[in-house]
């Protein structure tokens, strides 16, 4: 009699072993959708924000060519400040288009958590490159104008410090956010992939 009281209750527990074991398995199931869903959208968001970047380069480099048959600036100034717009909208779709992935097994979300990191580090050495070269520029900007204008200069220069701000501030805004959905990001993947 107190053998099989205790084999019913071994029944028992082996039962509710495989209920646990089967909400667990549900549960990683849930877990894995949420962070690939979560993670699809974060991915959308710095794919936007490249595509923003490179259709602002592109309204910046035919603004350039209006300047320099409009106001008769240099040759090597135009070339180099189209270079450096053609080189950010390539670089920006470029990032854009390495982050696209359709996360479907292990294997995909090591892929996106890496170039994840690898954005991450890019944006921070642009940034090294292009904070130096846009101070250079626009003196060089500056002069260009001097030599156009002569001493109407001034009314161009509030105009282009107003634009300069406001372009500063979306920058950084762009910058901070799209560090941070990075982060959060390579987080919950790092988290996720200990998991498993």
């Amino acid at each position: 009699m107190n053998n099989e009281i205790l084999t019913d209750e071994l029944a028992q527990m082996n039962e509710q072993i495989k209920k646990m074991k089967e909400i667990l398995s549900r549960q990683s199931i849930v877990n894995e959708t949420l962070i690939k869903n979560v993670t699809r959208t974060r991915i959308k968001q710095l794919r936007s924000s490249d595509h923003a970047k490179a259709v602002m380069g592109v309204v910046g480099i035919a603004s350039l060519l209006m300047l320099h048959y409009g106001m008769h600036l240099s040759l090597a100034f135009t070339i180099l400040t189209m270079i450096y717009l053609g080189t950010a909208v390539a670089l920006s779709l470029y990032m854009s288009y390495r982050l696209k992935t359709r996360m479907q097994n292990h294997e995909d979300m090591l892929t996106v958590r890496r170039r994840m990191v690898q954005t991450k580090k890019f944006q921070v050495q642009w940034l090294f490159f292009s904070i130096p070269f846009t101070i250079a520029w626009l003196v060089w900007f500056y002069f260009e104008l001097c030599a156009a204008l002569g001493p109407e200069v001034e009314f161009v220069l509030m105009g282009g410090v107003v634009g300069g701000v406001l372009g500063s501030i979306f920058g950084v805004r762009t910058f901070i956010k799209d560090r941070k959905i990075l982060k959060e990001s390579i987080a919950d993947l790092d988290e996720f992939l200990e998991e498993k």
